[in-house]
């Protein structure tokens, strides 16, 4: 938009007859895309706050320490010289039920000390005491985890810093809030006596009513678990199995391709083309494309080898058809003209050979690299889902030599520099002189005129000047031979290469590159002496994923590190640890059900679980923990601690959830990367949250009795010593 002024001050002084007109404007896709992540992020808060509102009757605390949070954090973001774009929103709208996480844990805490007929006041001072050793603990496992993803290495790296470290930034502005906001307007606004909410009062209180049943269920349900703890641990362990297994179904990619209403298509042409031919195809493809009601403008660049085109079709929310629709139609229109080797994708998506999938073939041999690059790109062909198949080889263009014959030009007297010379002045042309004007000069060149020097006919009459000065015909002194040669050499690593690239449709990424290797080995495999390597898109994901999965472990260990820290202790972290795989479950069937790919962002969802996950194993292991220093014995203590922190647990959990929501079911621009995200952790915050409840108290008593096996034999042994 900032172009919009100097565009029009540059139309003033043009002259007449020429025109500036848009052919490509990426600003309204990303203003687009920030306007949706600003609209999903307020309905997410929405959401969050009426999950509190329903188990508390009450809303001030939440609703203040929201915007609190995100305009703190907005400081700290601006303090880091980030920018407000899509990656910080994203961060942002995804925190959004993580900002009142702590909050909510230490309401609900202080309203559970309001009942026990404690003043405001003091119920504020003990409530946020009872609870800060488990709500620091649960932020700086959601800091661990989240500060390796902004450390990743690569592209990917430099597009996750400001994701991470906003996310990071916003848990602790939270934590700060919880700590201080919270709890003072609890004191002034919380009372012990509940106070009638006209038209919806009875139905929260039907509302509470049914969760008191429910909690009371539950400490039935967690007793029974710990007496028959083997069959527990059963359960979680089978589903986890079947999710795996279920996890050979999900299809794979790098990031979800958006719809920003931009289609690039390059056409590759045969050797020997010209310029002129060039354009005709040029015009016959525009008039096909513009037959497309979609369509609002083209704009091309012609070569005599290759065609461009970007295409401009109406915005995402004023058709009916996905992008990938009208790329279908195109792409079966286009490819019945002849000559042309189609590539078209939604504009953004592609890689530097304007296709999603590109392969290097190298070798030494260009003849043996040129026939098995020939036998792959046939197999690609015929790999299902394939499209826009190419490859870089060409058979040359056609070409007549003049070779000099020595022999000849040495008796006449001819030295070859002449004929060389002759020949660039004639076809190529030679300045001899300058015109010049009141303002401009211009270079006056002299050459053959156009019609005499387009054909082998063109060098008949050509006359060079040998050493004694007479005038020699051209074709005594030389021969004609004829070749083809290419336009370009290609080298990659250092050697010759010829590149392979397809687009794929209706199959999945990983799909699609499996079945072409898998037909690759068996129609033709590789030589010794060829080399087939990866690029694209496939070898972007294979980096991402490499660097997630170092950030997912660095995260386990900082997790493990800040909770035995806390609670000073190396057993209870794998007790929680432990729960982890618990998020996995779901976020697999998240991902299955909203039929989404594992992709970078899913993969980040995932990574995100796992702080998630901790904090509700942290709050029940936290309490427990407290009611044996009090004298409880260890399963009364759990199903004591259940009991308690079952409000809490499910709050935070149904508040990331509601507020994940609207970013799952989100149809503005960008909404397709941001959406696998949030199915995977909506599923695994539904399926951690329900198992969590029952296999972290079961987890826990196992450690605590290897535990005190191990103590027993560490003092026997001790004693034997002795």
């Amino acid at each position: 938009k900032s172009m919009d002024v100097p565009i029009e001050s540059i139309k003033k002084i043009l002259p007449s007859g020429v025109k500036i007109n848009l052919v490509a404007d990426n600003s309204t896709s990303i203003i687009d895309s920030v306007k949706d992540v600003q609209h999903t992020m307020i309905e997410g808060c929405i959401l969050a706050v009426v999950v509190v509102f329903m188990f508390l009757k009450n809303v001030a605390s939440t609703a203040i320490a929201i915007p609190v949070s995100i305009i703190t954090t907005f400081a700290v973001m601006k303090f880091m010289n980030f920018t407000l774009n899509t990656v910080s929103l994203m961060a942002l709208s995804i925190a959004v039920g993580l900002l009142i996480d702590d909050a909510i844990v230490v309401i609900e805490n202080i309203v559970r000390h309001l009942q026990m007929g404690k003043s405001p006041i003091q119920a504020a001072k003990d409530g946020t005491a009872e609870i800060g050793l488990a709500v620091i603990a649960t932020t700086f496992a959601i800091v661990a985890v989240f500060v390796p993803i902004a450390m990743i290495n690569g592209m990917v790296g430099k597009f996750l810093v400001q994701f991470g470290l906003t996310v990071a930034a916003s848990v602790l502005v939270s934590l700060f809030v919880a700590f201080t906001l919270v709890p003072m307007l609890s004191a002034k606004n919380l009372s012990s006596k509940e106070k009638e909410i006209p038209i919806i009062g009875k139905f929260l209180e039907g509302f509470n009513n049914s969760f008191d049943n429910l909690s009371k269920n539950y400490s039935k349900l967690l007793k029974w678990a710990l007496e028959h703890r083997s069959v527990t641990l059963m359960i979680p362990i089978g589903l986890l199995v079947a999710s795996l297994l279920l996890a050979t179904q999900l299809k794979t990619g790098f990031v979800a391709a958006t719809d920003n209403g931009q289609i690039s298509i390059t056409a590759n042409l045969d050797s020997g083309s010209t310029l002129d031919s060039a354009s005709k195809i040029d015009k016959d493809m525009e008039t096909i494309i513009k037959k497309n009601k979609t369509v609002q403008y083209i704009s091309s660049t012609v070569q005599s080898d290759k065609i461009k085109l970007n295409v401009k079709i109406s915005d995402k929310k004023d058709r009916k058809e996905g992008i990938d629709d009208i790329i279908a139609k195109i792409r079966q229109d286009l490819v019945n003209i002849p000559g042309i080797n189609l590539s078209i994708n939604s504009a953004g998506v592609s890689t530097g050979s304007g296709k999603s999938v590109q392969y290097h073939v190298q070798g030494s041999d260009f003849a043996k690299l040129q026939e098995y690059a020939l036998k792959a790109e046939k197999v690609m062909k015929n790999t299902p889902g394939a499209v826009d198949v190419g490859i870089t080889y060409t058979s040359g263009k056609p070409e007549v030599k003049l070779e000099v014959d020595r022999d000849k030009a040495a008796d006449l007297g001819v030295n070859p520099s002449t004929i060389s010379s002759t020949l660039s002045t004639l076809f190529n042309g030679s300045v001899v002189s300058q015109y010049e004007t009141e303002k401009d000069r211009y270079d006056v060149r002299m050459q053959l005129e156009e019609g005499n020097r387009k054909d082998f006919d063109s060098l008949q009459g050509i006359y060079v000047t040998s050493t004694s000065g007479k005038m020699i015909p051209i074709d005594q002194v030389t021969k004609k031979v004829f070749a083809t040669s290419s336009s370009t050499i290609n080298r990659y690593d250092k050697e010759r290469e010829i590149q392979l690239s397809a687009n794929y449709v209706g199959v999945a990424q990983s799909d699609f590159t499996k079945a072409f290797t898998n037909k690759l080995k068996s129609e033709a495999p590789t030589p010794k002496d060829i080399k087939l390597s990866a690029e694209g898109t496939q070898d972007q994901m294979a980096e991402s994923m490499g660097g997630l999965a170092i950030a997912l472990l660095m995260g386990v260990l900082f997790i493990f590190l800040v909770i035995a820290a806390q609670f000073e202790s190396f057993v209870d972290p794998l007790a929680i640890l432990l729960s982890l795989p618990l998020a996995i479950i779901g976020a697999i069937l998240g991902l299955l059900i909203g039929n989404k790919e594992l992709d970078m962002m899913s993969a980040i969802g995932v990574i995100m679980l796992m702080g998630l996950v901790t904090k509700n194993a942290i709050l029940l292991i936290d309490f427990a923990k407290q009611n044996c220093s009090k004298g409880m014995n260890l399963k009364q203590a759990l199903i004591d601690a259940g009991h308690t922190r079952l409000r809490p647990i499910i709050m935070t959990s149904l508040a990331m959830i509601f507020g994940m929501i609207p970013t799952a079911m989100a149809s503005g621009a960008g909404s397709e990367q941001r959406a696998p995200m949030a199915f995977a952790i909506i599923g695994g915050l539904i399926t951690s949250t329900l198992l969590t409840l029952l296999f972290v108290p079961v987890v826990y008593t196992y450690l605590h009795d290897f535990k005190g096996l191990f103590e027993k034999r560490v003092k026997k042994k001790a004693v034997s010593e002795m």
